[in-house]
């Protein structure tokens, strides 16, 4: 391959700089080169397209090569490390000039080099931006919070009954005290005088229709009881009841609530103020014409 690009470029060597380097005094080389080094050995050593390297190109190189796997400099070992730096070289170039050879390439460079700006520009203005205007965010709720709507949800508590007894005794306290309302501390002092494990919290919180299975089955299918008077006791099994506290109306979720699906939107809303700026600050006009030349 080598080869191939050597002769598709008009690879040509300068023999006699090339003889100069190849003939060097080796003590110069271990040593910083200097101006007058440089100087010296500025020299074209061979050339490759449009481009021709030099003397101390290939020299610096060399020294490097040396820092990192200090080699014998030898006439041998600098022949050698001439023909990779001219491999090296040589590759490097066809590298460089892939863009210019093969177009199908240039187009697929350009459309990464393209997507990447655009993407690093979407970021700055709409999806970092969404997640860290705070202010921004919390406006676009205020003005938009009607379409994030909880749907009526129900507050419930469950509760853990030593046995079928204690449960009883749970029920019928709860049956006399809900005329007056609900007090946690006054209902567990209660049922809990002799034992304090008699009856125990096991959660309490709000419940969509479809949450939960016990939930469902037991309060939501229940009408009566959702839309009578609350609280209200259900008892789910032999040792476990659940008190209906209230029924919650629809309200708009807090941020905290749905902020994936409002950052989402909001990331929207900036993307579409960003395309109408674009739009006013650089008019696209289609020619209709051609357009409809276009078969579907």
């Amino acid at each position: 391959m080598v080869i191939k690009l050597k002769n598709e470029y008009n690879f040509k060597e300068d023999p006699k700089s090339l003889k100069e380097v190849l003939n060097i005094d080796t003590a110069l080389l271990s040593k910083e080169p200097d101006a007058a080094f440089k100087t010296k050995y500025s020299k074209k050593l061979f050339t490759l397209g449009d481009s021709a390297y030099t003397q101390i190109q290939f020299l610096s190189s060399l020294m490097a090569t040396k820092k990192k796997e200090q080699p014998l400099y030898t006439k041998p070992m600098i022949e050698k490390q001439y023909q990779a730096f001219i491999e090296r070289t040589v590759l490097a170039y066809e590298e460089a000039h892939l863009d210019k050879k093969y177009p199908d390439f240039r187009n697929l460079m350009l459309e990464y080099h393209d997507g990447i700006l655009l993407f690093d520009l979407t970021d700055k203005m709409v999806w970092s931006k969404a997640v860290k205007d705070s202010a921004g965010l919390d406006a676009f709720w205020q003005n938009n919070k009607n379409n994030y709507m909880w749907a009526e949800r129900v507050e419930v508590s469950v509760w853990d009954c030593k046995d079928v007894k204690e449960k009883d005794n749970a029920v019928k306290y709860l049956n006399k005290a809900f005329a007056k309302g609900f007090d946690e501390a006054a209902f567990l002092a209660a049922v809990n005088k002799k034992d304090p494990a008699a009856v125990t919290k096991v959660s309490q919180k709000l419940y969509l229709n479809g949450d939960d299975k016990n939930v469902d089955n037991y309060i939501w299918s229940n009408k009566e009881l959702v839309k009578g008077k609350l609280p209200a006791v259900v008892s789910y099994n032999d040792k476990q009841i659940a008190i209906v506290h209230r029924l919650v109306q629809p309200e708009p979720k807090k941020i905290s609530e749905a902020k994936g699906i409002i950052t989402a939107d909001y990331q929207n809303y900036l993307e579409k103020q960003w395309i109408n700026e674009l739009r006013s600050k650089y008019p696209v006009k289609v020619n209709m014409e051609i357009f409809n030349t276009i078969k579907p």
